[in-house]
């Protein structure tokens, strides 16, 4: 049987993991929102996958932080 706090140690790692190749979920968007230079013909396929990685940033940090919350117990 796996304890909480070994399965906390593999979701942090996982989520650590997550974060190093998904990026930080509080980045500057790629999406040329916060930019000057706007192409006139955006992208779709690179708007989709700047979401995709947004919201696999955001769950990775969601991982941490519940490793580290079973880490505790």
């Amino acid at each position: 049987m796996v304890s909480a706090s070994e399965l906390g140690v593999v979701l942090a790692l996982l989520g650590t993991v997550g974060v190093f190749v998904f990026g930080a979920p509080f980045r500057i968007r790629r999406s040329g929102e916060t930019i000057t230079f706007v192409s006139d013909n955006p992208n779709s396929r690179a708007q989709a996958a700047d979401r995709l990685f947004d919201v696999l940033s955001w769950a990775s940090l969601v991982l941490i932080i519940v490793g580290a919350a079973l880490q505790l117990t």
